[in-house]
């Protein structure tokens, strides 16, 4: 299994941009006061996958994980 790269910005800043594994990831980013945040997952191959997730989303997750699969 190869990585693929993560891009995760707010209102147009990147917080953060780096390598995932294929199997779960923790990311932590610093807290924001915006509501909406971007997520990008790159990986050769594959289409690009964005969503978008508003703060109040991302915070119902708790402890379980953000499951994103990229499509062929």
């Amino acid at each position: 299994m190869t990585t693929a790269d993560i891009i995760i910005t707010n209102d147009g800043n990147t917080l953060y941009e780096g390598d995932i594994e294929a199997f779960t990831n923790e990311i932590t980013i610093a807290e924001r006061a915006a509501d909406l945040y971007q997520i990008t997952i790159q990986k050769t191959g594959y289409p690009d996958l964005t969503e978008e997730y508003t703060k109040a989303q991302l915070e119902s997750f708790g402890e379980v994980p953000l499951l994103l699969y990229l499509g062929i």
